[in-house]
């Protein structure tokens, strides 16, 4: 797996970066053709979700890029995380609608 010093700070996600909206549609496409525990982990307390070396293969093939962790791409890693999360991720938050029910 890739160690965190290969991929740029994702701190940004809770702001605002305009370039990320551009690549929804792309981000969206790569994503659904992921699987959880191939492509990427949901860590257990359900706060984070981390691509796989074989995600990173393919979002770099889905998007034609040589390194999504480069700073040039990070537009298209945030986009990806966040394309992951509106797919994948279930809060644990019982009152959310279609939530996981919290254990």
């Amino acid at each position: 797996m890739r160690s965190h010093s290969d991929e740029p700070q994702l701190g940004v996600l809770a702001g605002s970066l305009p370039d990320a909206r551009d690549h929804v549609v792309e981000a969206r496409e790569a994503v659904a053709r992921m699987r959880p525990g191939t492509h990427f982990e949901i860590a257990q307390d359900r706060r984070n979700i981390a691509l796989t070396d074989a995600g990173y293969d393919l979002v770099e093939g889905a998007l034609r890029c040589d390194n999504i962790c480069s700073a040039g791409n990070l537009p298209l890693l945030i986009a990806i995380h966040l394309a992951l999360q509106a797919r994948f991720w279930r809060r644990p938050c019982g009152s959310c609608p279609g939530a996981a029910p919290r254990s």
